[in-house]
């Protein structure tokens, strides 16, 4: 188990799971689900950006195939943007254990949705959600060797 603590006052104690082992299926599923998301769309305008500037390439080859994956994956990106919690953040939600020691065990949408906005209330960083998801990773790839 990872723990996040936030540098915010008051400080927040997050526990992540990480352990394949003991890690519930759904939750394991539903990570994966988030994250694969977060990774062929994105959820900055930097990534809606990439997008268009893929649009245009496609656009210019005649590549009307191209120019539809593009385009849809724009709109997913902007949809992301406008739903205020990012894909990154719901995969992290997925693997949260509890929050100031309150479990996280509602792996509904909602649920998972409220653990996410939890996570962005307790001030927890950007580079906090991606170290961690990094670090849970990683350990995943190495126990499956």
């Amino acid at each position: 188990m990872l723990l996040i603590k936030t540098t915010t006052t008051p400080e927040h104690i997050i526990e992540v799971l990480d352990d394949t082992r003991t890690l519930a299926a759904r939750r394991y599923l539903l990570f994966h689900k988030a994250w694969l998301k977060h990774t062929n769309t994105g959820s900055s305008m930097l990534d809606a950006n990439v997008h268009l500037q893929r649009l245009g390439m496609f656009l210019q080859a005649n590549n009307l195939e191209g120019c539809k994956g593009e385009f849809n994956n724009y709109v997913l990106t902007r949809q992301q943007l406008d739903r205020d919690v990012p894909e990154d953040i719901t995969a992290l939600a997925c693997l949260v254990a509890s929050i100031d020691g309150v479990a996280c065990t509602d792996l509904s949408d909602d649920g998972m949705t409220r653990v996410a906005e939890q996570l962005l209330n307790t001030g927890i960083t950007q580079h906090q959600v991606t170290d961690t998801v990094t670090r849970v990773k990683k350990k995943w790839s190495a126990s499956a060797e």
